[in-house]
């Protein structure tokens, strides 16, 4: 009996031992986790700071800017495009498919959706850009409908134009257009990753029809000037690829602090709690490691400033290779560099120059000697008076091949065509 009884002490011992040191074990994560988060936390907000300070300067594209928000004629706009009718909508959507569509559909577009025309244009000349907080947290769907309805002011824009240009008012109809990547130019800068996707679609489809009218339309070198200014404009306030992904990293951070370990969608991933042993079972520095990681990138962001697209792209290529199963261990954030390369920036700031040097040309006869976004210069040739320029990139977003530069691009042509 004595004997069993000391066995009981001593397992009791030993448990009670165990115990302390798990819970002393416990207390201790718990303090370094706490001091590290704090850090992160820090960070970054340091992060975020580092973006806003790199946020272009806004500027109106022609006179003087209007006091007020942009957004609240932006949004104003958006609700009349919602209060077409399914038949306006289907007929705006018709004159998007088919550049030649009958002028007489164009002018019926632009008679229903003329308020939600005169409203973005509005916004365009407002002073500021104060981006709706209402906006910053919808739903998967509710972006959806919200991208549905950019693209139906996008044919509101295009209708407006067209009917502007066939009554010989181009100069008019470009200013509507350029109007309008105005707006995409603010829900670039200021709607985050979705704003952006959206944005980006959308300014593509405006780009296209102000190079067609350049070369179709009826411009005198007065008004050629003039759009040579307001395209100078668009070109000194587009949002660089740097502002872009440390907006992008703080918001990936923003999601890293929200989101629980044991959440479905890590659990469909096929990750459990068995699978943190290596932070410790700590929710917390689980996180603190994905902040870290994110760090890594922005601190690797900032160096590449002004740097050639190909560098960019090998150098957060090398974050990857360097660590290929980081997504495995922490599933926290898997974008793992590689939606920080810039490219659709670069697209959009090269059209945007070859558009420049277009509309320079057919106004002086002068051709622009421009950076290319993609690394050196913009490269041009002119022939009897026919100016072609194109970008040294491929227009691919996936990503450079060193030694395999093309003129032209798949699915983005970086190259502009025009008679002086």
């Amino acid at each position: 009996m004595p004997r069993r009884v000391r066995l009981w002490k001593v397992g009791a011992i030993v448990l009670g031992l165990i115990a302390a040191i798990a819970l002393a074990f416990w207390f201790w994560v718990d303090s370094v986790a706490s001091r590290q988060w704090e850090a992160a936390l820090r960070r970054l907000e340091e992060i975020r700071k580092e973006a806003q300070a790199r946020r272009p300067v806004r500027k109106v594209l022609r006179g003087e800017p209007i006091p007020g928000n942009a957004w609240d004629d932006y949004t104003a706009a958006l609700g009349e495009a919602r209060k077409l009718a399914s038949p306006g909508k289907a007929l705006a959507l018709t004159v998007l498919a088919d550049p030649r569509s009958d002028p007489v559909k164009a002018v019926s577009v632009v008679q229903a959706g003329a308020a939600a025309i005169v409203h973005f244009r509005k916004g365009a000349r407002r002073e500021t850009s104060d981006y709706p907080a209402e906006l910053e947290s919808v739903s998967s769907r509710a972006r959806r409908g919200l991208d549905d309805d950019f693209r139906l002011l996008t044919c509101l824009a295009l209708a407006q134009a067209r009917v502007l240009d066939q009554e010989g008012r181009s100069r008019e109809a470009a200013e509507v257009l350029l109007d309008y990547f105005q707006f995409m130019r603010d829900l670039w800068a200021d709607g985050g990753s979705g704003g952006r996707h959206s944005a980006s679609l959308e300014m593509c489809i405006v780009l296209d029809e102000v190079q067609a009218l350049i070369m179709s339309g009826s411009f005198s070198r007065e008004d050629f000037l003039a759009l040579d200014g307001q395209c100078q404009v668009l070109d000194s306030e587009f949002p660089s690829a740097l502002f872009k992904t440390l907006g992008d990293l703080v918001g990936d951070g923003e999601t890293v602090v929200s989101m629980r370990v044991n959440s479905d969608r890590l659990q469909e991933a096929g990750w459990n709690w068995l699978k943190t042993w290596r932070f410790a079972f700590s929710e917390r520095l689980i996180k603190i490691d994905a902040i870290r990681r994110i760090d890594q990138c922005a601190r690797l962001t900032v160096s590449l400033e002004g740097r050639p697209y190909h560098e960019v792209f090998m150098a957060y290529e090398g974050v990857v290779a360097e660590d290929p199963e980081y997504p495995t261990r922490n599933p926290l954030w898997t974008s793992h560099g590689h939606k920080y390369w810039g490219s659709n920036e670069r697209i959009r700031l090269t059209q945007i120059r070859l558009l420049r040097m277009a509309v320079h040309f057919r106004a002086t006869g002068e051709v622009l000697d421009l950076e290319d976004p993609y690394g050196n210069r913009l490269v041009h040739s002119v022939t009897g008076g026919h100016l072609k320029a194109w970008s040294w990139a491929n227009g691919r977003t996936s990503g450079p091949r060193p030694g395999q530069w093309k003129p032209l691009g798949d699915p983005v042509s970086l190259s502009i065509e025009t008679d002086r």
